[in-house]
């Protein structure tokens, strides 16, 4: 879908239930399940718009993914 609409694709987020609940409860879910592959899937997307915004046109993303 990014290439389509010709913005980069900046990973793919894990469907994750105890994610949902954490939020339900008012849980930081990355705080809660710091090792799931959720939260290292929101780390990643976060790192790279880190870069994006002090660099934009850089980063690591592209339109291919």
């Amino acid at each position: 879908m990014a290439a389509e609409m010709t913005v980069p694709f900046l990973g793919q987020i894990p469907v994750d239930p105890r994610m949902v609940e954490a939020g339900d409860d008012g849980t930081p879910a990355v705080l809660e399940f710091p090792d799931s592959p959720t939260t290292k899937a929101l780390a990643d997307i976060a790192q790279e718009l880190s870069l994006r915004c002090l660099n934009p046109g850089g980063g690591t993303a592209d339109l291919t993914d």
